[in-house]
């Protein structure tokens, strides 16, 4: 479930960071895979499941359970995650600030002598401005089971995603009743707190990949000057990292240097920038600066976020041995690509970001171009699944080349 992943640190068609924050990426340690292979995703959509619903239980509500001696088991589909109980979301709509989610599975309360009490869950409604409510059954009986009061929607216009959070989940009058009259819970009323109510869905649909042509090799100018060294680090747009991250951090591979952590938008602590061994390079230089550059290195980012068995992303590739291809105002910033899962890409090279040039800086024999804005080049919308129009902002550039003399 997608919840943990974007909350915790570890959930938005950049596909949830569809449903909900999972795991704890608070301090979201960058994993550094040994050999850097691609990693099968084992998540499978289920069909018709949407989205899932986390129904959290509140301190008060655990122990008011624990001190009259009951327990409670799920009914499936329903499934433990992290000790709250997930409730799959069949279907779902939702038009400002109305709702209509189609719920699965429910819970068992039970208590000495035999004595239990059925629930199932079938849907929450919010219409306009009101509280939302839970519909269910309790031992085959219709019912409205919750209120949930200061819910808030959100909706991710780049993954489709759609939240509701925050949302204080309180007894109604009939569920209430059924529990102390069928499972002898005791000190609960109507508007007591039984917990907190975090939902979410989308689409269940892969991302749109297309796979550009490779680009031409970039030719060496006549009287171009061989680099002794270089740095290359890119810094990635937040929101694909933050995306990325609500299933598992971005991975540095094959010698690639995570830069520190960070905490932006409030997020958990990720790392947005990665800098690349260099391999070899070359400079032509003119009257004005740098007429033209090429960088090469080594090392990669794996970008993964398989998503969960309700909500598949199948966002599986790796980006690595990047290029960098800079001609008077204009620059590009090339890598290749593999991938598997829903984002099959066969080793090839790709223009991952188009860079616009401004500044350089110059000390001696070393050269600098710091934060060069990149964007989305039209040919590689597929790469990022397709979730970024052509030309939109996605990160820059920072480059240093050393010629070795002077």
């Amino acid at each position: 479930m997608i919840r943990q992943g974007k909350r915790v640190g570890g959930a938005a068609k950049l596909l949830v960071a569809v449903l909900a924050l999972l795991a704890a990426i608070g301090s979201a340690p960058v994993h550094a895979a040994v050999d850097g292979e691609l990693r099968p995703c084992q998540n499978v959509p289920v069909a018709g499941d949407e989205g899932e619903a986390e129904l959290g239980l509140s301190p008060g509500a655990r122990n008011r359970l624990g001190q009259s001696g009951l327990r409670s088991s799920l009914l499936s589909p329903a499934r433990w995650l992290g000790g709250v109980p997930v409730f799959p979301v069949r279907s779902a709509s939702e038009s400002g600030d109305s709702v209509t989610a189609d719920l699965a599975g429910g819970f068992v309360i039970r208590g000495s002598g035999g004595r239990r009490m059925k629930v199932n869950l079938s849907r929450l409604v919010k219409q306009g401005s009101s509280d939302a409510r839970i519909e269910g059954r309790i031992d085959g009986r219709n019912a409205v089971l919750f209120r949930v009061q200061r819910i808030a929607i959100s909706r991710n216009g780049e993954t489709g995603q759609v939240e509701l959070d925050r949302g204080r989940v309180i007894l109604t009058a009939a569920m209430a009743k059924r529990l102390k009259r069928e499972a002898g819970l005791r000190g609960v009323g109507t508007g007591f707190r039984w917990g907190s109510l975090y939902l979410t869905w989308d689409e269940v649909t892969p991302p749109s990949v297309s796979v550009p042509e490779e680009p031409q090799a970039f030719p060496r100018p006549a009287g171009a000057t061989d680099l002794s060294a270089a740095t290359l680090t890119w810094r990635v747009r937040p929101s694909w990292i933050q995306y990325v991250a609500s299933g598992s951090p971005p991975e540095a591979l094959r010698g690639a240097v995570p830069g520190a952590t960070e905490t932006i938008d409030s997020q958990p602590p990720l790392v947005y920038e990665f800098t690349f061994p260099f391999s070899s390079g070359w400079v032509k230089d003119g009257g004005a600066g740098v007429e033209s550059a090429s960088v090469t290195g080594s090392g990669g980012v794996y970008f993964r976020y398989c998503g969960s068995s309700a909500i598949y992303k199948g966002i599986n590739f790796i980006v690595h041995s990047p290029e960098f291809e800079l001609e008077g105002d204009s620059a590009r910033l090339i890598f290749r690509v593999e991938g598997i899962d829903a984002t099959p890409f066969p080793d090839t090279r790709v223009v991952v970001v188009d860079l616009a040039p401004d500044a350089q800086a110059s000390q001696g024999p070393v050269t600098t171009w710091t934060g060069i804005p990149g964007s989305v080049p039209t040919a590689a919308r597929g790469v990022f699944a397709g979730f970024y129009a052509a030309g939109a902002d996605f990160g820059s550039v920072t480059v240093t080349v050393d010629r070795g003399t002077g």
